[in-house]
């Protein structure tokens, strides 16, 4: 299914399946401009120390970001498990 969502220009801008965390009830989405999880209010976190904190990972349709896409290469998150997906993006953050 492809979603669509309105921008800051009024431009519908189509939305893909992309990694985020939960680090209990506090969401980390992907940072459009570095390789980092950002939550409300600023706060960044590497997926190292996502990890090691215990988030977990899920899929949200998001705006796309340039460096998850790169990460993923051919694969399709969508049709990925969740211990699928935490491999891709632990490994492509080394």
């Amino acid at each position: 299914m492809i979603h669509t969502m309105k921008d800051d220009n009024g431009d519908f801008e189509e939305l893909e399946d992309q990694p985020m965390f939960w680090l209990g009830q506090m969401p980390y989405v992907p940072s459009y401009t570095a390789n980092v999880w950002v939550a409300p209010g600023g706060i960044t976190r590497t997926t190292q120390q996502l990890v090691a904190a215990g988030a977990n990972i899920s899929l949200r349709p998001l705006w796309v970001r340039p460096w998850i896409s790169r990460m993923f290469g051919k694969h399709t998150p969508a049709t990925m498990s969740q211990n699928q997906i935490l491999a891709v993006v632990t490994k492509g953050q080394k």
